[in-house]
C-alpha cells in the first residue's frame, strides 16, 4: 500500500505474443475505502458525582466500510493531555463515562473506526463540570439582617433570606 506501479499488458493467441502496451501513468497502490470522517460533536446529557453520559452523531461518511464503533477520548479542561475513556471500542453513539473527579472540568471527543483506521477526532464537547446535581448544597444567605431597633421587654422581629 502506498506504493506507484506501471503496468504492462500483451496479448496472447494462437499466432503468439504481441507486444507489450506499456502503461503510463502510475497506479498509487491503495485500500478500496478511506477511514470515516469524524464523528459529531459529543454532548454531555447527564452529569453524575463521578461520571457523565455522552451521546454524538455518525459520521457523515463511513469511507466506505462499515464503522465498527467509536472511541472517546477525555481530558481536563485547561489541560493538553487527551486519554482514551474507554477500554474497548463503543458500538452505540452514546457512552457513560466513569471515574471522574468531582469538581474537576473535563472535556470528550470521539473518533470513528473502520476497517481502514480511525477517523480524526470530533470537535471537543464544550467543558463539564463533575457535580452530583442531587448533592446537599451549604446554606447561603442572599439576604442578610438589617440593623433593628426594639423596646425593651417588647418583642423584636428579625428577617433575612437563606437558600440551601
Amino acid at each position: 500500500e502506498g506504493n506507484e506501479y506501471l503496468f504492462r499488458i500483451m496479448a496472447v493467441n494462437d499466432n503468439g505474443m504481441g507486444p507489450p502496451l506499456e502503461g503510463t501513468n502510475p497506479i498509487k497502490a491503495k485500500a478500496p475505502f478511506d477511514v470515516p470522517s469524524s464523528p459529531g460533536i459529543p454532548v454531555v446529557t447527564e452529569v453524575g458525582g463521578e461520571f457523565v453520559n455522552l451521546s454524538w452523531d455518525k459520521p457523515l461518511s463511513d469511507g466506505g466500510s462499515r464503522i465498527h464503533g467509536y472511541w472517546v477520548d477525555k481530558r481536563e479542561a485547561n489541560s493538553d493531555t487527551w486519554q482514551r475513556a474507554n477500554i474497548a471500542i463503543c458500538l452505540p453513539t452514546q457512552l457513560n463515562i466513569s471515574n471522574l473527579i468531582e469538581g474537576r472540568e473535563y472535556e470528550f471527543r470521539v473518533f470513528a473506526q473502520n476497517d481502514a483506521g480511525l477517523s480524526i477526532p470530533s470537535t471537543a464537547s464544550k467543558s463539564v463540570k463533575i457535580k452530583d446535581p442531587l448533592a446537599a448544597t451549604p446554606p447561603e444567605i442572599v439576604k442578610p439582617l438589617r440593623n433593628a431597633y426594639a423596646i425593651q421587654n417588647h418583642n423584636a422581629q428579625f428577617q433575612c433570606v437563606i437558600t440551601g
